[in-house]
């Protein structure tokens, strides 16, 4: 049943998490409230919705402007960029093997960039990849990382996850960036991402890493894009 009209029906009040549509295109998570409004004969003919912002990401001006100055900024979607990324892979491996957390990581290729440029344009472009990174770096957790490593593909690390969680997060990166979309001149754009994801071993090292989970999401696009291809850095 519809979460208003079950609302409506019983007079509870309820909350739920939504990702929400951002004018600039990318899929934002939010709570959003419903409370049945209740009359005088006791039944509910009415409800107030809310909505409010839920991403689990902190904003850190400071952080962007240090990384600015350090030239581990990607220009275009504000995310560290390739360098940056290395660097905090190499960290994040190190306090694996310190304290035993699992870490893993997706890397996620844009589906149809080509097309999308050759049909719209480099401007054009260049939204559709702010908006997918945006989407990425809203829905991922505040101690987590995403940042741009090519023109048409991001990495994203995360922290203390097992091959289920990694899964889980991989499916639902997938799927919100294919419910985003731009529009240009009455058109919707939209595109999907191939993602492959590598769980860390303590062999590991970041180029091992990297290299597999690219590999996977190669694999991704071969077999049919907006797809999820998962494994381990075992060897």
């Amino acid at each position: 049943m519809c979460p208003l009209i079950q609302s409506l029906k019983d007079k509870i009040p309820r909350t739920y998490k939504v990702y929400i549509l951002h004018k600039e295109g990318y899929r934002l998570p939010a709570q959003m409230g419903i409370l049945p409004i209740v009359n005088k004969n006791n039944t509910a003919d009415a409800s107030l919705i809310t909505f409010h912002e839920y991403s689990p990401k902190v904003s850190m001006p400071h952080l962007t402007q240090e990384l600015r100055y350090m030239n581990m900024l990607d220009p275009l979607t504000s995310m560290g960029n390739r360098r940056y990324i290395e660097i905090n892979l190499a960290s994040r491996l190190e306090e694996m093997k310190r304290y035993g957390f699992r870490i893993g990581i997706l890397f996620c290729i844009l589906d149809k960039v080509n097309s999308i440029k050759g049909a719209y344009g480099t401007v054009v472009k260049d939204k559709v990849i702010k908006m997918i990174g945006k989407t990425i770096s809203s829905n991922i957790r505040f101690f987590e990382f995403a940042g741009r490593w090519e023109e048409d593909s991001f990495l994203v690390i995360l922290i203390n996850v097992d091959s289920h969680k990694l899964d889980l997060i991989a499916n639902k990166l997938r799927l919100l960036a294919e419910q985003s979309s731009i529009l240009v001149e009455d058109i919707l754009i939209h595109t999907t991402i191939s993602i492959g994801g590598v769980l860390a071993a303590s062999s590991s090292t970041k180029d091992s890493l990297i290299k597999k989970a690219e590999n996977f999401a190669h694999i991704s696009q071969k077999e049919g894009q907006n797809r999820v291809t998962l494994g381990s850095d075992r060897y």
